[in-house]
């Protein structure tokens, strides 16, 4: 092409909010590359779409004009609208959806004349806002169809093409044609998807023409040499420690939001985690998003490794060689930390990177130097990553917690480079078993995917087999053991601090490899001792463990696999002294003052109202313990005179298991319970297990099973004056009765049942009973007296279900509108308390009665 054309600028507006990301980077990368060999007068400005940040650039006087401005990210419009948003980023990261007004107010800040000739939105639903640009005087702008959302491939094809046109000459028509086309021939969308997607794209006003060249023809006397199109990228990280980026970066946007929230706030902030959780990653990454919109200097930007420190005076001169500042720091303490904050660039950012070992050695000293350096005149941005936090209101701490289960696997399949068709023949099954010895720990998922990729292995049961015999221990990088810290290096360097500094703490911390499920501070104690709860603020503050609940502590797997090889005498052992206690902390006897924890988790279980579908949560959270404790109990607890709270607390756990669907994973535990309550002659445990056995058989439809249970328990109950129990049997078997479509005996023995729970004064069994009879009778007022009952104590949970089996009632009878009100009234009330599964069992009722010639069953 020709050299006397005008240069033209394009601003590229790319938005990528934490909590709706979208990726950028290779879209910006395939631009910049399809423009690499092209010769032409154009610069392309790249810039967050922050709109303070936008519009700052665009009020000022001295910034050159901008022909063309390109935004690239999210687009959203309501179903009932007719406009819709682009979506930007707030100064902290999240999403910030601007309508048509405000697109206008940021693009033309001072109210001036027109900047820009055209507008290229390829963001979802982007035609919706175009009138904004066409209120800019924009003459042409390229947009998606305001009901269509496109593929990102589609829209970098088409921006590839599209540039290569313009900006050698092309008109705006001509060029928007030759991007669709691009689109339209894309061999790997293929035929029939790449005609949907050129279709999305229009070229506005449509009643308009677009016949016009952008590049301006000047005359001959001024040529201007074109050269390469110029690609001013975003300011980037580029020195040692933050080079090369990891291409898998995953699952902490939430953190990352919180992190720079916490920045903005204090300026100073710990994260704080477990060996391997991603600390160091998390400190990184922020860096590169805060360079990259402007809020600190690459140049000011250091990474302090402190791993090697122990004193502040061996932080001070880490800080020192980082800045590479030449400082000789005065032999008074106070006065070298001033000398130090002193000479901290404007715009600066500190990572002060592992500090345990100086926080645990240095105390008072460091945390007086950090406070110094949080207080320092240029105002610098501090991050400070540790398992071990210092105690200053200047800086506050952000807890890491593990990766959530999808986040874990989208980390595998990433450090594995797994192809698509390689993701889809792996064994799911194994890969999940795998993550659970890695335990959502991103550093452990990295390191047991490249073990494996370095096997050669295409198969993870070796590996699986590997890790059941070395555990922990094979979590280190295979081809640099002794260079990159593994997962078990990390972790005993946290219980050597410890053991050198409480022993005792460090004792606890190995028998907390007991509970898989986690335990809570309240166990500790009443199990190990009163001295165990200073021991666990020692064991906490080295970040050997979590608080995925505020009241329970957890060790991920490798850690508990650490803190196994530290028992003297091994699990068993172990198990078998503190057993007793631990049983007696879940499970009490009707004599003892203590409630049981595990009692405890059942009362709010049944009584969960709104929160109902959190505590289920948090009673599964801790099962596994409460599980492997049972275990032990079926072979090793001692009776107690005709008592065993193994047994008992088994039937306990039923209603979880109800309430979770997952009774019938349940026979085996049943009845090694029923054969320790045989063993100790316990014979409340023997009954409480014979029922849930019933229960059991009844879910399985195995009728004749589930009435020699309930029989057997039925001949227990009276003999020991449990009447309660006798209560809930009798309902049982009318339920039982009720199956056989024996009703007369069903109502007969239900009523047995209700009229015992009101002389034992139990308002939950009655209303239970009254669903019973509805369900038998098909009488409308026992579901209505049952719901009184349960709304009078607020139980929204037994209210969604008394509701679900009245509309299933009318349904039977054939009042299908009745039964769609209830059936919709019971969904609405499950979902709104988090319990999806249920709601999804009202849908399914509510669907077939939607449904044509459905019958009445």
């Amino acid at each position: 092409m020709s050299d006397n054309f005008s240069p033209i600028r394009i601003l590229l507006l790319v938005s990528n909010p934490l909590d709706a990301p979208v990726n950028i980077g290779p879209d910006v990368a395939a631009l910049t590359d399809a423009l690499r060999d092209l010769n032409a007068p154009a610069t392309f400005v790249v810039q967050l779409a922050e709109a303070d940040r936008v519009s700052a650039l665009l009020a000022r006087g001295d910034h050159t004009p901008f022909q063309v401005v390109h935004y690239l990210g999210h687009g959203y419009k309501p179903a009932q609208k007719q406009t819709g948003y682009l979506v930007l980023e707030d100064p902290q990261g999240a999403a910030r959806l601007l309508e048509p007004i405000h697109l206008h107010t940021m693009l033309n800040p001072t109210g001036g004349p027109p900047e820009f000739q055209l507008a290229v939105l390829l963001a979802c639903h982007s035609e919706s806002v175009a009138d904004a640009f066409f209120a800019l005087g924009v003459r042409h702008v390229i947009a998606i169809d305001a009901a269509e959302a496109v593929y990102e491939r589609a829209a970098v094809q088409f921006c590839q093409r599209f540039y290569q046109a313009l900006l050698t000459g092309r008109t705006v028509q001509a060029a928007f044609t030759a991007g669709r086309n691009a689109v339209l021939n894309d061999e790997q969308l293929g035929r029939d998807t790449a005609m949907q997607q050129a279709r999305k794209f229009k070229l506005l006003p449509e009643d308009q023409p677009h016949d016009e060249v952008l590049l301006v023809v000047r005359a001959a006397t001024a040529p201007v040499a074109s050269g390469p199109v110029q690609v001013q990228p975003l300011p980037q990280l580029t020195h040692a420690y933050f080079s090369p980026r990891p291409h898998y970066f995953v699952g902490r946007n939430e953190d990352m939001h919180a992190l720079l929230q916490l920045l903005q706030q204090h300026r100073a902030v710990q994260i704080k985690g477990v060996s391997g959780v991603g600390k160091s990653e998390l400190a990184r990454e922020t860096a590169h998003w805060l360079a990259a919109r402007g809020r600190i200097n690459p140049a000011h930007t250091f990474f302090v490794p402190l791993a090697p420190a122990r004193t502040a005076e061996d932080v001070r001169r880490a800080i020192v060689t980082a800045l590479n500042r030449p400082l000789e720091l005065p032999v008074d303490e106070g006065a070298a930390n001033s000398a130090l904050a002193g000479i901290l660039p404007p715009a600066a950012l500190l990572i002060l990177d592992e500090a345990e070992n100086a926080v645990t050695s240095a105390g008072l000293a460091l945390r007086t130097l950090l406070e110094t350096l949080a207080g320092a005149a240029a105002r610098p941005l501090l991050l400070l990553t540790t398992q071990t936090p210092v105690r200053s209101d200047r800086w506050p701490v952000l807890t890491l917690e593990r990766l959530t289960p999808a986040a874990a696997l989208q980390l595998f399949i990433r450090t594995t480079h797994l192809t698509p068709t390689e993701s889809q023949q792996i064994d799911e099954a194994q890969v999940q078993t795998l993550l659970g010895y890695v335990d959502r720990l991103p550093r452990a998922v990295e390191l047991v995917g490249r073990v494996w990729r370095a096997s050669g292995d295409p198969d993870l049961q070796a590996l699986l087999s590997e890790l059941r015999q070395r555990r922990d221990q094979l979590l280190q990088d295979p081809d640099y053991p002794a260079e990159v810290k593994g997962i078990t290096v990390g972790v005993q360097l946290a219980y050597d601090r410890l053991r050198l500094r409480d022993r005792a703490a460090a004792e606890l911390y190995a028998q907390l490899a007991l509970f898989p499920g986690g335990f809570t501070v309240a166990g500790v104690v009443a199990s190990f001792g009163d001295t165990a709860r200073r021991a666990l603020a020692a064991i906490e503050n080295q970040s050997l463990l979590e608080r995925p609940w505020p009241d329970l502590l957890y060790l991920p797997t490798p850690f508990r696999h650490f803190a196994e090889r530290q028992l003297p005498h091994g699990l068993a052992a172990a198990q078998n002294e503190a057993g007793a206690a631990v049983l007696r902390f879940y499970f009490d006897f009707e004599d003892e003052p203590q409630r049981g924890w595990v009692n405890q988790l059942d009362d709010a279980l049944q009584s969960g109202g709104e929160t109902m579908g959190a505590r289920i949560a948090r009673y599964q959270a801790e099962l596994p313990s409460i599980e492997s404790w049972l275990d032990w109990a079926y072979a090793h607890e001692a009776c107690d005179g005709g008592r065993s709270r193994g047994p008992r607390l088994t039937a306990l756990l039923e209603n979880l298991y109800v309430v979770t669907s997952t009774l019938r994973h349940q026979r085996s535990r049943l009845t090694q319970a029923l054969a320790q309550a045989t063993r100790c002659a316990d014979r409340l445990g023997e009954a409480n297990v014979l029922c849930a056995l019933g229960d059991l058989a009844l879910r399985e439809a195995n009728l004749k099973s589930a009435r020699e249970h309930y029989l057997a328990a039925l001949a227990i109950y009276p003999a020991i004056g449990d009447r309660l129990g006798e209560a809930n049997v009798l309902r049982a078997l009318g339920d039982l009765a009720r199956v056989e479509g024996n009703l007369d005996q069903a109502v007969e023995l239900i009523e047995k049942a209700v009229k015992l729970y009101r002389q034992i004064g139990n308002v939950l069994g009655e209303a239970n009973g009254y669903v019973a009879l509805g369900q038998a009778t098909d009488e409308a007022h026992y579901f209505e007296e049952a719901l009184a009952i349960h709304r009078q104590i607020q139980d929204t949970f037994s209210v969604a279900r008394d509701t679900y089996y009245y509309g299933l009632s009318q349904k039977k009878a054939g009042h299908r509108e009745q039964a769609i009100l209830l059936l919709t009234q019971a969904r609405d009330l499950w979902q709104a308390i988090g319990l999806a599964v249920y709601a999804d069992y009202a849908q399914t009722a509510i669907n077939q009665l939607n449904e044509p010639n459905e019958p009445n069953t």
